[in-house]
């Protein structure tokens, strides 16, 4: 409990910091914040966007109220738009949590049972073409892959949509509406997670009891994914988690190419529109989610080796 205690007061912290920065992105605009938000608005429009985000306020009583805001589910107002930021990213955010969890699943699904093969078959020829094959992922980027397999699977095959549907019909309709922008993004992240679990892999299965087990007549494949699996994930946990900031950054290209209405799309937009509020509540969102999985990850290797919890218990 005290443990758990001290990592809410630590993840409390980071979000303070985390939002005081985000905070800092209107106020270190260049010149007028007002005059950059609305060029074209009026001398009365610009008086009262002073007024709602509190530029003629001492700066810390700003962020305090900006943070009170933020805290009841105010992100403020898209002053070109005339909509509120947190009915825009409500909007927005399941899009790209979708595309993230499918990417995220796809590669996990593949790059585990490939890293234990190729661990279990360490220096053989298929251990080389499998390795071969995720450094060959890991070279293209994802926006390039995605043009690949539009053309092969969508433009040749008709496979799946080359279109991103406005709406889908079914489990299938979903799996097929999301398959090529999500491959796409999970291939990179494949390469990378099944070479971690492979080198964890090797070196669990030198251990001792893992030739007790053997010594036992338990079949490979209960040895493989029930004594060796779990000691050899801590690296591809952490991969796991830290991955996401490489899944926010190829969904913002990939939502962006394929014209998917989800976060990557509204910061685009927002970047180019020049939409700063939005903007900022934006990467409030994306930079609190981050801290938010990282958190839970860490959590997780109390779950999957209990000898860290003591350990920090005792610390």
């Amino acid at each position: 409990m005290r443990l758990l205690v001290t990592k809410l007061v630590q993840l409390v912290v980071v979000l303070l910091v985390v939002s005081f920065f985000a905070f800092l992105l209107i106020r270190l605009l260049p010149g007028d914040p007002a005059e950059v938000i609305i060029p074209f608005g009026t001398n009365q429009q610009r008086e009262q966007l002073r007024k709602d985000i509190g530029l003629k306020e001492p700066f810390f009583t700003q962020y305090g109220k900006w943070l009170n805001g933020v805290v009841h589910g105010d992100l403020g107002q898209d002053y070109q738009t005339h909509q509120k930021a947190t009915t825009i990213i409500r909007q927005a955010l399941p899009k790209s949590l979708q595309l993230m969890l499918y990417a995220e699943v796809l590669a996990l699904a593949i790059a585990i049972p490939l890293g234990v093969f190729a661990a279990y078959k360490a220096g053989s020829a298929a251990d080389k073409i499998a390795n071969l094959t995720v450094f060959g992922l890991l070279s293209v980027p994802d926006f390039v892959l995605l043009f690949l397999l539009t053309y092969y699977l969508g433009v040749k095959n008709h496979t799946f949509p080359v279109i991103f549907p406005n709406a889908t019909h079914g489990l299938s309709g979903w799996f097929k509406a999301w398959f090529l922008p999500a491959a796409s993004l999970a291939a990179g992240q494949l390469a990378v997670f099944m070479r971690l679990l492979r080198t964890d892999m090797i070196a669990t299965l030198q251990e001792d009891y893992i030739t007790m087990a053997k010594s036992k007549g338990l079949t490979n494949l209960r040895i493989l994914f029930r004594h060796a699996l779990r000691p050899s994930s801590f690296s591809l946990l952490t991969a796991a988690g830290l991955s996401v900031g490489a899944l926010i950054g190829g969904t913002l290209i990939i939502e962006v190419i394929y014209s998917i209405p989800g976060m990557g799309l509204t910061i685009f937009n927002a970047i180019s529109q020049r939409q700063y509020v939005l903007l900022q509540a934006c990467v409030l969102v994306v930079a609190v989610g981050y801290v938010l999985i990282n958190f839970v990850v860490d959590l997780l290797y109390t779950v999957l080796d209990p000898r860290i919890r003591h350990a920090r218990a005792a610390a």
